[in-house]
């Protein structure tokens, strides 16, 4: 059991090796934005391979999206933020990216809520011992007294 249905709504784990994506790659999985975040954060901890970190947290949200909302997304309908101690923030936009055609179907053309942020999660990275590991979870009760999660923006 990864964790207690009581406890958490949606988990998204996601493990790499702590390499550089294969050139080329970055390009094909993250945003303009993005790849000024990654290009900034690179240059604060250059020892962090920061777009295999991007990859991962796209992972670890399409692990806890899918469940839940039984709807394909590309990486590019996942928009992510880092800070450089440890957190992760994400939005999930399902009308950026199509499935591809070999999953597509008549009814695929814009999905419900086009246009807007169909989910938001937070969580955490951490890289040691040659593995990346990044994880998403969403609280099944938000606690008394907490509200919507922190917007990290990518434009830090």
């Amino acid at each position: 059991m990864a964790a207690r249905v009581e406890a958490w709504t949606a988990l998204g784990v996601d493990a790499e090796p702590a390499l550089p994506l294969q050139h080329g790659v970055l390009g094909l999985i993250a945003s303009e934005c993005e790849r000024r975040l990654v290009a900034r954060l690179s240059g604060e901890r250059p020892e962090l391979p920061w777009d295999r970190l991007l990859f991962s947290a796209k992972e670890a949200v399409y692990k806890a999206w899918y469940p839940a909302a039984r709807q394909w997304i590309g990486t590019g309908a996942v928009s992510v933020a880092f800070t450089t101690g440890g957190l992760l923030t994400a939005e999930v936009r399902p009308d950026r990216t199509l499935p591809p055609p070999a999953r597509r179907r008549p009814e695929d053309g814009t999905p419900a809520g086009a246009g807007g942020v169909a989910a938001r999660y937070t969580g955490r990275w951490h890289v040691e011992g040659g593995l990346l590991l990044t994880v998403v979870a969403v609280p099944a009760v938000a606690p008394v007294g907490m509200g919507a999660p922190a917007r990290v923006s990518v434009e830090e």
